[in-house]
């Protein structure tokens, strides 16, 4: 069966997650629109540093610059405009990157695993970008409803305060 553009851009994602110079975690992004491939991102440090070694117990990366960021930060060099795009990523987003993200405009954001902290998640849909997560979810399954072809959960992240509450 022929895939969906996004089930496509998706598995592009994937691709360029093998690309990770972080041993901690391979994260990809890609930036489209139409359907169109406007950028790609993948996780690792800031351009011509060496790359992350880490200890299997350590949990967290200071150096890596997160795919989403270098796949904007290449848009913005290159003068690309990523307003009205959408962003399919490997993982869910951090908070951080979420804030990139609704700032660079981009509307719907596909995501194929979730993170362990889902504030990234919450941000954005409280800022009013779509999202979609898991590799069944398609446009038409936006997150938090039902895929009837899959018969699965798109999963749904709650906003548990309020503008003003402490959860961002």
């Amino acid at each position: 069966m022929r895939p969906t553009r996004s089930e496509t851009l998706l598995d592009v994602a994937e691709i360029i997650a093998r690309r990770s110079t972080c041993n901690r975690l391979n994260v990809g992004a890609v930036v489209a629109r139409d359907g169109r491939i406007l950028t790609t991102g993948y996780n690792g440090p800031p351009s011509g540093m060496d790359h992350c070694e880490h200890e299997e117990f350590e949990i967290q990366c200071n150096l890596a610059v997160h795919a989403e960021a270098n796949a904007l930060a290449f848009a913005a060099r290159y003068g690309m405009s990523t307003d009205g795009a959408e962003m399919f990523l490997t993982d869910s987003p951090c908070h951080n990157c979420a804030k990139l993200i609704i700032n660079a405009g981009i509307v719907r954001v596909y995501y194929s695993k979730e993170y362990r902290l889902t504030h990234g998640v919450d941000l954005l849909e409280y800022a009013g970008v779509e999202t979609h997560y898991g590799p069944s979810c398609t446009a038409a399954t936006p997150h938090g409803t039902q895929d009837p072809a899959a018969g699965a959960q798109c999963g749904l992240f709650p906003l548990p305060h309020g503008p003003g509450g402490d959860r961002f």
